[in-house]
Formats: structure tokens, sequence, C-alpha cells
């Protein structure tokens, strides 16, 4: 008997508080909005993860395609500018306002060079021919 006589006082305690803050809008009022973007989850996660370990991927679309096609890789060094161009490696001197002499352009001929020479022309070379997009070590048989 006493359990029933807890359990009516209780449910009419529950119903006398839900009408006491409906009536006083307190449900209304304490509505939070919590803002769910990307950028949002992103700081909030942004602690617990490293973006150092991901590598960047460069894009590969058809503007940085022409891109590549239109520029040429310029190495200036001992007063010197090397570059590649449709598969003949050339120099030119440096002017003194570092501008390349476009009239002293001139193909390396590596068969009169000494082994010193021809180290620094290959590094060189390494250098100029380093993150080409041909580069794939697939055959390209798919």
């Amino acid at each position: 008997m006493e359990y029933l006589f807890g359990f009516f006082l209780g449910s009419i305690m529950m119903v006398l508080f839900y009408k006491f803050v409906t009536k006083n809008s307190l449900l209304h009022r304490v509505k939070v909005k919590i803002p769910y973007s990307q950028s949002h989850v992103f700081s909030t996660i942004k602690p617990f993860i490293s973006l150092s370990k991901i590598p960047p991927v460069p894009l590969k679309t058809q503007a940085t395609e022409y891109e590549d096609s239109r520029s040429v890789r310029v190495i200036m060094t001992d007063s010197q500018a090397y570059w590649i161009r449709d598969n003949v490696f050339y120099t030119a001197d440096i002017s003194e306002d570092h501008s390349i002499n476009k009239n002293s352009t001139r193909r390396v001929d590596t068969m009169g060079m000494d082994r010193v020479q021809l180290e620094k022309i290959m590094f060189i070379v390494d250098k100029l021919n380093e993150g080409g997009g041909n580069e794939n070590s697939s055959p390209g048989n798919f």
C-alpha cells in the first residue's frame, strides 16, 4: 500500500513539474544549437591528428600538365644558367641583374670535359630531371 501511495505521489509531482516547465517555457530557452559543419568537426579533432604524417598529393590536372609542357626548369650556378629543352642540354651566361643573356646561349659539349666537369654536369642534369611526370614504374599495360 505504501508503494502505491509513493507511485501516485511521484506521478503527480512529475506532472506538476512538467506543467511548470512548459508554462514558463524553460524548455524553449534551453535549446542549444550545435554547429555541425566540416570546419567545426575538423577544428574539434585537429589536436588529435597529425597532419605532418599525411604527404601532400600534387594535383594532376590539365592546367598543371599544360604549365609543365610550356615551362622550362633552369638551374643557375657559377654565373651560368643550365636547362634542358627538346632533349638538348643548354647553357648561357648570367648578367649582373640575374637575368639570362640569351645571346650567349649554347649547347653543352660533354665530349671535351674532364671528370670533375662531367660530374658537375651530371649533378645538374639529375636535378633538372628530378620530379618529372614520367617516372612511373608501371609499363602502362593494364
